[in-house]
């Protein structure tokens, strides 16, 4: 485990985090800013929190997280959860002097574990959620997705891992992928139908489709546009998908994805 500057845990990221964060700060800013009219209490939920400080594994360059890049934008209430002890306790120390009177809720385990905490810290009346979904790999399950589309009023933000890990494992014959890998997978897509496609040898491409599928079934729009996360050779890493069940949250992220990182107009 690395540590920061302030001698506390921080997270080993690769250069694209940091475009990651840009497209998260951009979406965060219309959500609280765009929404305060209606929603008098806006929460910010990150379900898998980090220690809220990253560090370039080839510059060595500090970097915030998505908790403190949720805490520079206009929430009135967020809830962080976090299943590791270290960086959970790093977590509060580098958030709790950024509350400035804002309320925040610390959660400490499984975020598909802890249904009960979270609800329990929502005030639904009056109130809107963004989700943020930023696992390692596939730890988010579906019946978890399925759970905040039955009982809350939320957009949702979430890291599909097409290269790091779906394109990676998913072209495995079945003799080489264990029962736990399997099992993780029917969790994460909610059901076996990525093992009929995988018997077809397809474009990994269409697993995001199927997840898409998926989404859509639980009563979600979503987003038209995918932000890539690449690699120094191009490769896609990873995509960030906007689920939503309000027009306005499309429209948001239509204008978040409009221009790049790098300041360029993406044409659609």
């Amino acid at each position: 485990m690395q540590l920061a500057s302030d001698g506390l845990p921080a997270m080993d990221v690769g250069a694209w985090a940091e475009n990651k964060h840009y497209y998260l700060n951009r979406y965060c800013s219309m959500f609280a800013v765009g929404t305060s009219k209606k929603w008098s209490r806006r929460y910010y939920i990150d379900l898998f929190s980090g220690p809220g400080i990253g560090i370039n594994r080839e510059t060595g360059q500090e970097s915030p997280g998505s908790p403190l890049i949720a805490l520079a934008n206009p929430f009135t209430d967020f809830i962080f959860v976090e299943a590791d002890p270290e960086n959970f306790e790093a977590l509060k120390v580098r958030t709790e002097p950024l509350l400035n009177g804002r309320h925040a809720e610390y959660i400490l385990g499984d975020a598909n574990a802890v249904f009960s905490e979270i609800v329990k810290n929502v005030q639904q009346q009056g109130s809107l959620s963004l989700i943020f979904a930023d696992p390692y790999t596939i730890q988010l399950k579906m019946r978890t997705v399925q759970w905040f589309s039955e009982n809350f009023r939320a957009d949702l933000l979430i890291h599909f891992p097409y290269g790091t890990f779906l394109q990676r494992v998913i072209p495995q014959i079945h003799t080489e992928m264990t029962e736990e890998t399997l099992m993780e997978l029917n969790e994460f897509f909610g059901g076996t139908g990525w093992q009929e496609l995988r018997a077809h040898k397809p474009n990994p491409r269409v697993y995001l489709d199927l997840y898409e599928a998926r989404l859509r079934e639980l009563g979600y729009m979503i987003g038209d546009n995918y932000p890539r996360m690449v690699n120094s050779k191009n490769a896609t890493l990873y995509y960030l998908v906007l689920a939503s069940k309000n027009e306005l949250a499309l429209k948001f992220w239509k204008i978040t994805n409009e221009i790049d990182p790098y300041g360029q107009r993406t044409l659609f």
